[in-house]
């Protein structure tokens, strides 16, 4: 996070005309608040899997248009339970064995986490309910984009809204839906 000097040089045909001006370019969120982590972590059949994603330096709580993104390559989306820990344990569902016999799970789900402190290890749980079909977790993204340090929590933790993704919206392609202005840092 921080501003940053930026020079903005334009050109034109008009002669003897020059206009300098002063820019800030602000980062629009605090380093840390957002991290994907690629975890290639095969899913097994006995039991649930977790991937950790430590946070540390997004002071304050999360905020309450914090977002989800997961990525799992499996062959039948249908036996998966998601759900993102926080760092006291509270458990977010995030889906919940929908899609029946589709490949994979690309989602990304909005959640309410202002009730939750940023700062902590988070985890990615998944489970396989079913012993049929194989697969892995991918990678996920966690963005808190965190309320700062004294900013009172805003409501509880129930609201949320989920974007399936198609093959056009994979990482690293710009999406037109809105999603918090932090950026993620592997």
């Amino acid at each position: 996070m921080g501003t940053y000097p930026t020079v903005v040089t334009g050109t034109g045909d008009v002669t003897g005309l020059r206009h300098r001006g002063s820019y800030a370019l602000v980062e629009s969120g605090p380093a840390g608040c957002a991290v994907t982590k690629s975890a290639d972590l095969e899913i097994p059949e006995s039991g649930p899997v977790e991937s950790a994603i430590p946070i540390h330096g997004c002071a304050g709580h999360a905020s309450p248009q914090s977002t989800v993104q997961v990525h799992i390559v499996h062959s039948y989306r249908g036996d998966l339970v998601v759900d993102l820990v926080a760092p006291d344990g509270t458990a977010y569902p995030l889906h919940d064995r929908a899609g029946g016999s589709a490949d994979n799970l690309d989602l990304t789900v909005t959640l309410n986490l202002s009730g939750e402190l940023a700062d902590g290890v988070w985890r990615l749980r998944v489970q396989d309910a079913e012993a049929v079909f194989a697969g892995y977790l991918d990678s996920w993204t966690l963005r808190l984009c965190a309320v700062r340090a004294g900013s009172p929590p805003v409501g509880g933790h129930l609201a949320r809204r989920v974007h399936r993704h198609g093959p056009e919206d994979r990482p690293g392609r710009p999406r037109a839906s809105g999603s918090p202005t932090c950026s993620a840092r592997r």
